[in-house]
């Protein structure tokens, strides 16, 4: 199809907060008529749907760049009708049933004056011929699945069903969401992802029996991990944001004690050779989550160092993506370092056991001395309470950067900041259909 660009007339239109210019544009064979001119709009494009009275037509207008027509659930929308007898109008957006009407369609509603924001709902059927109108956001679907043009077939009805254009149907990103008013819509909608979900699977530990006085024997299951939004951790666009929190570690694990020194009972998993506290993870308890923080709607520094020279940054749900893969990599260490074991040293078993991190810094003793990763990092074994090894959550960028944190915080960071740089993010592209009004942190959809 031939297109040829033709200027009719710019002119400004209060749309989202922006001004935009409309442009017109004309298309060859297939020619839309609009106010007796047949052209659509290429900032706001008219789509039509006849009804089989003649002379009756609607206008639906869309705000966007370029490509298939879009709308935000609950930001407002341009609409003209044209009609010779007709003067209600009831617009639907839902998917074809087969039979040749909507299933469970959006209704359009329209607007009061056009002053409100977000508009306010007065009626059901849009009864003049021009006007602005939009879904309510109260409307919004439980489940990605059903953005985008899944459910985007626009019908009308005057007197009877009429389907035509379909357009995508896109989330207002920053908004709460109906169905969990505590969860920004970006969080809501982008943690069903597949991809997304794909990630949350890693290999588990083996747990203590008390029964058997023994660790799981056999192959070990891989355990699910959960995505929580937690707004305690705000977004600092100025400063260092904390985006993300995972709690797979043993701190965070059901650890119970068999054992207490000086106590003996033939039922005790443990006699008296060592002494003292024994403790083993019985259960996994809450510790298989991931929380992830108000930023990951936002913009974040592809790279922490150097500080002030960072190499871009990630936006929107390349932020939220990247930063799961963060803290994912931070609890497939976990289950590394204690399902480590070496054959030169068989009792040591995988699972976790205090006695075999007698420093208390978090990290197996024999990963330390003999893992690959352990040695290339210097990681040593210290006397009890010695573990200035351990991991440090609240490290100062500026002291990582300089390479003067503790052993396990270099480490750690290194390896998830090199998997969140290594992932390919754009594989989340086709399934975000958020809307940023600002346009900073704009959906992969959106253009």
């Amino acid at each position: 199809m031939k297109i040829k660009f033709i200027l009719y007339n710019l002119f400004f239109l209060l749309v989202s907060g922006l001004a935009p210019l409309e442009i017109y544009a004309q298309i060859e064979g297939n020619p839309i008529l609009l106010d007796g001119e047949e052209c659509f709009a290429f900032k706001y494009k008219y789509f039509r749907i006849k009804s089989d009275e003649p002379g009756n037509t609607l206008d639906l207008s869309s705000a966007f760049y370029r490509g298939t027509p879009k709308i935000v659930i609950g930001r407002r929308i341009q609409y003209k009708a044209k009609s010779n007898d007709v003067v209600q109008w009831e617009w639907k957006i839902g998917v074809d049933n087969g039979n040749g009407e909507p299933l469970d369609p959006w209704q359009l509603v329209s607007v009061t004056d056009g002053n409100e924001d977000p508009p306010v709902e007065i009626f059901n059927n849009l009864f003049s011929n021009v006007g602005e109108a939009f879904i309510s956001a109260n409307d919004l679907p439980l489940t990605n699945d059903e953005l985008g043009p899944a459910r985007g077939r626009v019908w009308v009805t005057d007197g009877q069903e009429v389907g035509g254009e379909i357009v995508n149907v896109f989330f207002d990103k920053d908004g709460m969401n109906p169905h969990d008013p505590a969860i920004p819509n970006w969080f809501f909608y982008w943690e069903q992802i597949p991809n997304v979900q794909g990630l949350l699977s890693i290999p588990g530990l083996p747990l203590y029996d008390q029964e058997t006085c023994s660790f799981e024997a056999g192959p070990i299951p891989n355990v699910n991990l959960e995505l929580f939004y937690d707004a305690s951790l705000p977004y600092n666009p100025n400063g260092f944001s904390t985006f993300g929190v995972n709690f797979f570690n043993v701190g965070s694990m059901d650890i119970d004690e068999v054992r207490f020194d000086g106590v003996n009972d033939p039922n005790d998993c443990f006699d008296d050779v060592v002494g003292g506290q024994q403790t083993v993870v019985l259960g996994y308890d809450d510790a298989p989550r991931i929380n992830l923080g108000e930023g990951c709607g936002f913009s974040k520094n592809r790279m922490l160092c150097p500080i002030g020279n960072n190499g871009g940054n990630y936006h929107g749900i390349h932020s939220f993506i990247t930063t799961l893969v963060h803290e994912r990599e931070h609890a497939v260490i976990t289950s590394e370092v204690w399902n480590f074991i070496d054959p030169s040293n068989p009792e040591v078993e995988a699972g976790y056991f205090n006695r075999w991190d007698m420093d208390g810094d978090g990290y197996k003793d024999l990963w330390e001395t003999s893992s690959v990763d352990g040695m290339m990092f210097g990681f040593v074994v210290g006397g009890p309470g010695q573990n200035g090894d351990a991991y440090n959550s609240g490290y100062s960028p500026a002291d990582y950067c300089l390479g003067i944190v503790s052993k396990g915080t270099l480490y750690e960071e290194m390896r998830c900041r090199n998997e969140e740089r290594n992932f390919n993010e754009n594989s989340v592209n086709n399934s975000d259909w958020s809307f940023d009004p600002t346009n900073v942190n704009q959906g992969k959809n959106w253009k």
